[in-house]
């Protein structure tokens, strides 16, 4: 194992160790931190110190698409929005990820009943800085837009739309 691979290692456990469910899992990430820091303390200088990428900002512990990569699937997303509904990720944060990934990566342009044409919409949405800060009430829409099986899929949509037609109502004075 290289010293970028131990770095990527380390990166993780630190979130863990930082943001586990359980005290368990912070304990037990706590000490994966601590050996692996003596690992990487122990390798010898080498050539693959200039190869090791340059840390990118991993608020939530989740993998980061390189430039012109695909963008992150639904499960992706999810687990994102996820790391928000528990807190661990603040709304602001999410919404930065968002304009990165619209920023670095290929969106799909996929059919309605396609169910990863979700993930696309939802990180648009968040990256939108036009749109109402993000709440609560949009996570079950959001959910059901990342999780519904192909046959549900424009259901899905239906509800999604109708969400997004009813906050932009509410924002409006009349």
């Amino acid at each position: 194992m290289n010293r970028a691979d131990l770095l990527r290692r380390l990166r993780r456990a630190q979130s863990l160790a930082q943001r586990g469910a359980t005290e368990g899992e912070r304990a037990a990430a706590a000490l994966a931190v601590d050996r692996l820091t003596r690992r990487i303390d122990a390798l010898p200088p080498g050539e693959d110190d200039e190869a090791e990428p340059k840390p990118r900002r991993g608020f939530d512990g989740l993998p980061w698409a390189a430039d012109g990569a695909a963008a992150p699937d639904r499960a992706a997303v999810l687990a994102r929005l996820q790391a928000w509904v528990k807190g661990a990720v603040p709304a602001e944060e999410l919404r930065w990820w968002a304009a990165w990934v619209v920023d670095k990566c290929v969106l799909p342009e996929l059919p309605p009943d396609d169910p990863e044409s979700g993930a696309a919409e939802i990180v648009l949405h968040l990256a939108s800085r036009h749109r109402p800060a993000l709440r609560r009430e949009d996570w079950p829409p959001m959910r059901a837009l990342l999780t519904a099986p192909a046959e549900e899929m424009r259901a899905a949509w239906r509800a999604w739309l109708e969400h997004l037609a009813g906050r932009s109502r509410v924002g409006r004075r009349g």
